[in-house]
């Protein structure tokens, strides 16, 4: 299965030359730490540290976790990547990081860590750890060898339940088929037991968090179950509180963010004089190019055409960047002068990935209806915000799941923590609206700590502006708190960035589709 090009953090190329030429240079101050030998094994989880093999200033192991918590008998071994603190003298102790969607947090640590100085400043004073959840990464990926129907051309309601309804079947059977006991652990809730059983490996009383996306009601279900192991706790841009059946409207509320996003890129553009688009309108060139493609689908030199829901895609990538913003109005400009290329290199980012995600969305809060059920809502839904969640986006995205066994949603309760967690959020996230932060506090309790960025983006804390980096510092380190209702200003990147340079910096996962299948 493709992975979308929207959840990769930087080309693989980029990502190796990195490894290879700049860390070693950049991390020399860490290398005292580094030169420590390898930790002795934990009895219980078998965890034992040494420098990876590619990437030899982080400390790399295999933790052993129980397959089910609520039963003795098999186990399952997840990677495991730590970054120790530059500065021991110094150390506070260890920090918990993942970047959302259920990605790699040992790749993040490894190549995306080290681009952010705001991390890197932590990591004079914390161990920086991470883990592959289960399925994916170095967990023992899981891989679905999706074989699914194309969908028909006849729109009766009669075939359009037969197929969504057979295309549900099929992705259940054929993720669930491989290991359906294995498959079935891959939730939430075991990401924060499994976090738990680390912190128990590493002998640590507490642990610190920075959690983004996907991974904020992970770090909720860690707070509600283990709240006295929580030193503190950062949530960036994350997710809502999820529960059972909750994906349509999940998608519903990203679509209206979407547009809410885009529509700010255009009000921008409107503001200053020399916008290239300052007389079409941002979102008017959005739909005249999107109209041209489908109508005459772009051949493209390999081989295959590049399509009108092609290149919505791309703003899967685009909007939640809002260094992307600025060039991708110079784009949209050249694409109304037929040079598509900016938007076809961003499509063309995607590669191979697993299909981890997929169990975990199913697993956590994924739809359990017919077709006959969902059709009729993503029907009237698909008209709200067609640019990106048309109906037929939402009709596979119900399907994905309908045909799984019974969920089990996130557990967050009132999060009785000695520190109160700290949420950053941006109002124009087009991936995880604002009103996410609030749901996710209300139920942890804790509505009251959100940090307010007045621009957009998905993900906060990585930024160098003073209000953020000055918020998040006290807090990291020194346990205060912001004053409540902080509102930290906008920054915008210059018009002169391209599209090129921002495709391989450093950013959280991102949360947009998932096609089981779509290569």
């Amino acid at each position: 299965m493709r992975l979308p090009m929207f959840m990769l953090i930087a080309a693989r190329a980029l990502a190796r030359a990195f490894r290879t030429l700049v860390l070693p240079l950049a991390l020399t101050g860490t290398a005292a730490a580094l030169a420590q030998p390898a930790d002795p094994a934990d009895p219980q989880t078998g965890l034992v540290f040494s420098p990876c093999a590619d990437a030899p200033w982080l400390d790399c192991g295999a933790l052993e976790v129980p397959l089910s918590y609520a039963a003795d008998g098999r186990t399952v071994k997840l990677a495991v990547a730590r970054l120790r603190a530059a500065d021991p003298s110094r150390r506070i102790g260890v920090l918990f990081v993942h970047p959302g969607g259920h990605e790699s947090g040992v790749a993040f640590l490894r190549d995306v860590v080290p681009l952010i100085p705001r991390f890197l400043e932590v990591g004079e004073r914390f161990d920086v750890v991470s883990l592959d959840p289960r399925g994916t990464g170095r967990s023992n990926p899981l891989h679905c060898d999706f074989d699914l129907l194309p969908p028909p051309k006849a729109e009766d309601d009669a075939t359009q339940i037969a197929y969504f309804d057979d295309y549900g079947r099929r992705v259940a059977a054929q993720c669930l088929d491989r290991d359906p006991a294995f498959v079935r652990s891959i939730t939430g809730n075991n990401f924060a037991r499994d976090i738990e059983t680390l912190r128990a490996a590493l002998h640590e009383d507490q642990l610190s968090f920075a959690m983004a996306s996907n991974s904020g009601p992970v770090a909720a279900v860690y707070a509600t179950l283990f709240p006295k192991r929580v030193r503190a706790m950062i949530l960036d841009s994350p997710v809502g509180p999820e529960h059972r059946d909750y994906w349509i409207d999940r998608r519903i509320e990203q679509g209206g963010s979407y547009e809410r996003t885009l529509q700010r890129v255009d009000q921008l553009c409107q503001r200053i004089p020399d916008c290239p688009l300052v007389d079409v309108g941002v979102r008017n060139a959005f739909d005249q190019i999107a109209a041209r493609l489908e109508a005459n689908p772009l051949p493209l030199p390999g081989g295959g055409v590049f399509t009108a829901e092609d290149f919505a895609s791309t703003f899967f990538f685009l909007m939640p960047r809002e260094q992307a913003w600025a060039p991708t109005v110079n784009a949209l400009a050249g694409a109304l002068d037929g040079d598509l290329s900016p938007f076809i290199g961003i499509f063309q980012l995607g590669g191979e990935g697993d299909d981890g995600v997929v169990a975990r969305l199913c697993n956590d809060y994924g739809t359990r209806r017919d077709a006959a059920d969902y059709l009729p809502i993503t029907e009237a839904a698909g008209t709200e915000h067609p640019r990106f969640f048309d109906r037929q986006f939402l009709r596979f995205d119900a399907a994905m799941c309908a045909s799984w066994p019974p969920a089990d949603p996130p557990i967050i309760r009132n999060a009785k923590l000695a520190v109160p967690a700290l949420t950053f959020h941006s109002e124009f996230d087009s991936d995880a609206p604002f009103a996410w932060s609030q749901r996710l506090g209300q139920a942890m309790g804790n509505d009251r700590h959100i940090v307010r960025y007045q621009g957009g983006g998905h993900g906060v804390i990585d930024r160098e502006q003073p209000c953020i980096a000055d918020a998040v510092d006290a807090y990291i380190f020194d346990l205060e708190l912001p004053k409540e209702g902080l509102a930290c200003p906008a920054e915008v990147a210059p018009p002169s960035a391209s599209l090129e340079s921002l495709a391989s910096r450093p950013s959280v996962a991102l949360e947009g589709p998932v096609r089981p299948g779509r290569r």
